[in-house]
């Protein structure tokens, strides 16, 4: 009667789940064969989640018992868990492995188109002044269609600045990208768009990454008259792709 009337108080208390103290009393109590008959000094039951509760006149002997059998369940989980946390990793390793397999084996390689050679356009005499100021007001009429804040760069045939404006509240970064934009298009005599795409390709294109003085990041376009290379416009404030067209409109401008 006295182990049962324990046992029914150990499993009425509500407790939290990151604490098991009652419960590991009560199954000990089940376990042990307890001497309900001594005729001891009572020991109260208590827990951290429990406070203090009264639960059972537990024995002292009783008491000792009762929270060894207490500590072998706890380690008994803590063993349980341990295994479940070592298979865990165990099959997230074997996934990754296999993952990387099928992605380097498994699958079909995708060709890789190699790189074009560089056109054969001709340089012409450099853009002067006064064009390179027409192809900026182009440009900044485009970006302001989308009220874009741009930075735009005019460089010679040479890659040397010869004109550059940036809009109110364009972001001080975008200065040396659209010179350097502007410098890549007139040295390799092509869009920047054609770095960003090979690179993006991956394979024989990532040794574009490597290129002196290139920069693969749309915003670039040589400026052409008359079939010659005079100079190149560089865009930078927007997108890539707002940064391009901005930077075709403002070459366009050119005749």
């Amino acid at each position: 009667m006295f182990i049962r009337d324990t046992i029914a108080a150990l499993d009425s208390l509500s407790l939290p789940e990151a604490d098991r103290d009652a419960i590991y009393f009560g199954n000990a109590l089940k376990i042990l064969s307890l001497d309900e008959t001594s005729v001891m000094t009572p020991v109260v039951v208590c827990s951290p989640a429990m406070g203090s509760h009264p639960l059972s006149r537990l024995t002292p002997r009783a008491y000792s018992r009762v929270s060894l059998e207490m500590g072998k369940g706890r380690a008994h989980k803590r063993g349980i868990e341990g295994e479940e946390a070592a298979m865990s990793q165990k099959l997230a390793k074997k996934a990754f492995v296999s993952i990387a397999l099928i992605a380097t084996v498994g699958l079909p390689a995708k060709a890789q188109a190699p790189l074009a050679p560089p056109p054969q356009i001709p340089y012409g005499i450099s853009v002067n002044t006064e064009s390179a100021k027409n192809v900026v007001a182009a440009s900044i009429a485009e970006a302001q269609k989308n009220n874009s804040k741009m930075a735009i760069a005019i460089v010679d045939t040479g890659g040397y600045l010869v004109y550059f404006e940036r809009m109110q509240d364009t972001q001080t970064g975008s200065v040396d990208l659209a010179i350097e934009k502007a410098r890549t298009a007139a040295l390799f005599r092509r869009p920047t768009k054609l770095f960003q795409d090979s690179v993006a390709a991956g394979g024989e294109g990532l040794r574009l990454l490597r290129l002196t003085g290139a920069i693969p990041i749309d915003g670039g376009v040589p400026i052409i008259m008359d079939g010659k290379v005079i100079g190149a416009v560089g865009v930078s404030g927007g997108s890539g792709e707002q940064d391009g067209l901005v930077a075709k409109a403002g070459s366009a401008a050119v005749k």
